[in-house]
């Protein structure tokens, strides 16, 4: 069993001092850091002017998604682009014919388009190349990913009023570092988990607060809740006695040992071995 007075007063304020270190060092300097951020001037702002992007992480999914684009389907959509079928060039027809019946997607079909201009010799025709962009997306993909980007622009939340002014941006990106640094070293900690502690609620009510309780669910609070709690036990625990707070607090109490200075005790007299 480890011994409870060791574990409330080293063990405990020191595992938590470390964990809210390493999670306010690291948001802090993300926030200082982030090319456009201005040195924690304006993270907040550069951060709401991303939000109601579309994804990059989703576009790409999007984008690596199979074109199930048939022969057919996109003969289809580029006769449609010219207009009818008699308005199809009689060379681009008889190419096109010849293409293998099983290729899918538009970039393939252009690919083997090319290859039967290519055996006479020339070149995929510019006017074609133009005609075939223009062919619509037949399996909707392209329809789909344009309406959930709009869905993410309609979402999308303006940055809170109050966290407009670059003081208030600076206090919260350089309180994030500064405290998580206080907590690494144990210096003034109690007053650190303070300041943290108030950042929590402001996030909580500038932002996670609209989006629920389970951060899973869209980024609500809950992660928000868990920190206060643990910036609420440092603030009662202290810094515990691995810190630069025991330590000074010990350096304080030890006696001055210089001669002479006010309350120090008056020196013996040397021992002559006479006797008196």
């Amino acid at each position: 069993m480890l011994n409870e007075p060791h574990s409330k007063n080293t063990l405990a304020p020191l595992v938590l001092r470390l964990a809210l270190a390493i999670i306010f060092i690291y948001h802090g300097v993300v926030k200082i850091t982030t090319p456009g951020n201005e040195a924690g001037a304006a993270w907040a702002a550069n951060q709401w002017s991303r939000t109601g992007l579309f994804p990059d992480d989703l576009r790409r999914k999007f984008d690596q998604l199979p074109d199930a684009t048939t022969k057919n389907d996109f003969w289809a959509g580029l006769v449609k682009v010219y207009g009818g079928e008699k308005e199809v060039p009689a060379d681009l027809r008889t190419k096109y014919e010849a293409l293998p019946d099983k290729v899918t997607g538009r970039k393939n079909i252009q690919a083997e388009l090319e290859k039967q201009y290519d055996k006479d010799g020339k070149e995929l025709p510019a006017d074609v190349k133009d005609r075939m962009d223009q062919v619509p997306d037949p399996t909707g993909m392209k329809k789909v990913r344009d309406e959930l980007a709009k869905l993410y622009v309609s979402e999308a939340r303006g940055m809170p009023e109050v966290m407009s002014p670059y003081a208030v941006q600076l206090a919260v990106a350089w309180g994030e570092l500064l405290g998580g640094i206080a907590m690494l070293v144990g210096f003034l900690s109690r007053w650190a988990a303070l300041g943290l502690f108030i950042i929590q609620l402001g996030a909580i009510w500038t932002v996670t607060f609209a989006k629920g309780f389970a951060f899973n669910a869209g980024g609500g609070y809950e992660f928000n809740v868990s920190l206060l709690g643990m910036c609420a036990a440092m603030f009662f625990l202290g810094s515990g006695t691995l810190s630069l707070d025991h330590w000074l607090k010990e350096r304080r109490k030890q006696p001055s040992s210089v001669v002479g200075s006010p309350g120090s005790p008056a020196p013996m007299p040397a021992d002559t071995g006479v006797l008196r």
